[in-house]
């Protein structure tokens, strides 16, 4: 989901959760919506993680700048911009490079634990 701009990120984290309410977890890939839900979870009255497990993937910067609680996958955009730029610098600066079939490039994931995980709870009967 593309949502980019409050009050459409919170909007569609609640339609969300009431579409799949026995979700134990989310993994969050939209810095919007991860921006949004501790003001959703505090709404709907879930804790994390006692009902709700979350992990999102974002930068450290983007996780300090909103305060954000829950453990992330370092998204590294400087990495990955380094990375990116001095691959281009060596395609203008060298002919024989500019030939070369294109190259793909992973980064190690990092994991910041902040304990936003827990196990499921159990299924209500």
């Amino acid at each position: 989901y593309g949502e980019s701009r409050q009050p459409a990120v919170g909007r569609l984290l609640h339609r969300l959760l009431d579409a799949y309410p026995a979700a134990t977890g989310l993994l969050i890939n939209n810095e919007a919506a991860a921006a949004a839900l501790p003001s959703v979870s505090y709404e709907r009255g879930q804790r994390v993680p006692e009902d709700l497990s979350v992990i999102g993937r974002y930068s450290a910067d983007f996780a300090a700048t909103f305060s954000l609680p829950y453990s992330f996958v370092e998204s590294a955009p400087d990495r990955l911009g380094s990375m990116a730029v001095r691959q281009l610098v060596r395609r203008v600066e060298s002919a024989s490079a500019r030939k070369e079939p294109s190259v793909v490039r992973f980064i190690s994931p990092e994991l910041a634990d902040r304990g936003s995980t827990a196990p499921p709870r159990p299924h209500s009967r």
